[in-house]
């Protein structure tokens, strides 16, 4: 009892001393931490111990490797509302933002193919790969394609280049830079970029479509090696605007055709069989007039079957096409597949339509020329199957994978122009054998024939184009005006040649002494080569009048007289 009680006087007061202190340290304590930041500094005498504060509108410093990508459209310039069938470009700009140099910067562009393709190799600087498909474009390193690494401040400069080719309410380009690394080898944090727009179509927007058709041999997808092909490509003008500038490029399978120069109809500008491409510059310069809304430009192309392919093809694109209003015209392609084989099973008959010049219904050794789409029948006396084929644009024809048996060969007795002077003929065909040249002969009662003819007021004078299906035997035309469609007409142009091609020909002659702002009327005169044996012909005739709301003529398709 007496050893408690001292403990306890011990105790006791130094116990209220230590509560006393703990209470006042919490109150010290309370205080600071109800203070305003930067009290304690303030009453701090230690500038040295003082820390840095920043207010809410401040960013910290930054240091290391730093990037910004950002995008600006170029052209059109001032607008984020894109039309089918123009160009596009946009720029893509990526700094250095940071304090150290930049090595390697990959920059991945990818974009919303429903409404834009890129043409590959067109980028400024030139790509490391591009797929249209996934709608998408990379560089492997920009560094590395501006040959220099990005200073601090400095920025990367990238142009590239769209076609619109569909719509879209919500059209997208989105700029990415990921993996970038520094001289130090740092790593760089993922900078992006989207800008928004939309594609959509103009009211008065400008259209085409084309198309391809297999004219010879007709019917079938494949092909022999040895025969020729002809391919028809027609190019249409959907649109509402008059078609001033056509480009056109036939891209073919070089592994097994093969195309003869300057055979096609209209000319080609260009062909190459190494690369597989024949080019037409401009289908309106071919055809010496625009594409007017609703028409169609056809163009020939006959190939040779030199090799064997399973998946072979022939494709037809127009792009770089203007309008009257210079607006670019979306690109439009066709392509179509067929396969090419060394042989046949059966037995074949072919032979060429040609113009019989002396009508004995023979061939003779001088008489090479062809007459183009002209039906051959073919028919199986044995069974009455009849099988139809139409010439190539030489005039060949040729119908294979026959049974053995005898065929009745014939052709219609008459065409536009043209009388047929062979009689039809019955072939023996044996099993995998050709039955040989079976030949039909039509001679040409009138010396031309016009297929078209038509006359425009320009700035240089009157243009009048004509185009003939046919020709033999000619020696030129005459140009003849007049004030009215009955007359009188008087001779307004010199002796102008005849091509002669039997499967015609187009022409063109600017009447330069025409009042432009005048009405005339116009014939032609086709003059044989032998005018003893036979009479001059006139087509026509054509008018040309002022039309005051543009400036310029309404043209009349003629009614042609003979």
């Amino acid at each position: 009892m007496e050893v408690v009680y001292m403990f306890n006087t011990l105790r006791a007061p130094t116990l209220l001393r230590i509560l006393i202190w703990l209470f006042y340290l919490l109150i010290i304590l309370a205080a600071l931490s109800l203070a305003p930041a930067g009290a304690w500094a303030q009453t701090t005498s230690q500038p040295s111990l003082q820390p840095q504060t920043f207010s809410p509108d401040q960013s910290q410093p930054q240091t290391g490797p730093q990037i910004s990508v950002s995008q600006e459209i170029v052209t059109p310039a001032g607008r984020d509302v894109f039309y089918v069938g123009e160009t596009v470009v946009v720029r893509i700009d990526v700094t250095n933002t940071g304090t150290t140099e930049l090595l390697h910067i990959p920059l991945a562009d990818n974009f919303d193919n429903t409404c834009l393709s890129y043409y590959p190799k067109s980028a400024q600087p030139l790509e490391s790969s591009s797929n249209n498909s996934i709608g998408r474009i990379e560089w492997y390193s920009l560094t590395f394609s501006n040959e220099s690494s990005l200073k601090p401040g400095e920025t990367f400069s990238t142009w590239v280049t769209f076609q619109v080719t569909g719509e879209s309410a919500l059209g997208y380009n989105s700029a990415v830079v990921a993996g970038a690394i520094d001289a130090n080898n740092t790593p760089v944090a993922t900078a992006e970029s989207e800008i928004h727009f939309s594609c959509t179509v103009r009211p008065d927007q400008p259209a085409l479509e084309v198309s391809q058709q297999i004219v010879s041999p007709a019917g079938r997808t494949e092909f022999y090696v040895g025969e020729s092909v002809t391919f028809r490509i027609d190019v249409t003008n959907t649109g509402a605007t008059d078609i001033l500038h056509l480009p056109l490029i036939d891209d073919f399978d070089t592994s097994c055709l093969s195309y003869p120069p300057k055979s096609a109809q209209p000319l080609e500008s260009s062909s190459n069989n190494n690369i597989g491409r024949i080019e037409w510059y401009s289908l309106t310069f071919s055809n010496d007039r625009p594409l007017l809304p609703g028409e169609t430009f056809s163009t020939l192309v006959t190939f040779q079957v030199t090799g064997e392919s399973a998946l072979a093809y022939n494709s037809a694109v127009v792009a770089g096409a203007i309008d009257a209003n210079n607006t670019p015209v979306a690109t439009v392609e066709s392509e179509i597949r067929f396969s090419c084989v060394s042989t046949s099973s059966g037995g074949s008959i072919s032979g060429l339509v040609f113009v019989d010049r002396n009508g004995d219904g023979r061939r003779e050794p001088d008489e090479v020329h062809g007459v183009p789409n002209v039906p051959v029948f073919i028919t199986d006396l044995a069974s009455s199957t009849t099988y139809t084929v139409t010439t190539d644009v030489s005039g060949f024809y040729m119908v294979d994978r026959l049974a053995a048996g005898t065929y009745l060969v014939e052709a219609p007795p008459s065409l536009p122009n043209l009388t047929r002077t062979t009689d039809p003929v019955q072939v023996v065909v044996t099993e995998a054998q050709a039955a040989g040249d079976v030949s039909i002969g039509y001679s040409a009662p009138t010396a031309a024939a016009l297929a078209r003819f038509q006359a425009t007021a320009r700035d240089q004078g009157i243009v009048l184009t004509w185009t003939t299906s046919f020709e033999q035997d000619q020696l030129g035309y005459i140009v003849w005006r007049g004030l009215s469609a009955e007359g009188p007409y008087k001779p307004v142009s010199e002796l102008i040649p005849a091509a002669n091609a039997i499967g015609g020909a187009t022409y063109k002659w600017i009447d330069t002494t025409a009042d432009v702002h005048a009405d005339y009327w116009y014939r032609i005169e086709s003059i044989p080569r032998h005018a003893g044996q036979a009479a001059s012909e006139f087509f026509g005739p054509v008018h040309v009048e002022p039309e005051p709301d543009r400036g310029g003529v309404r043209i009349f398709l003629s009614l042609l007289l003979r």
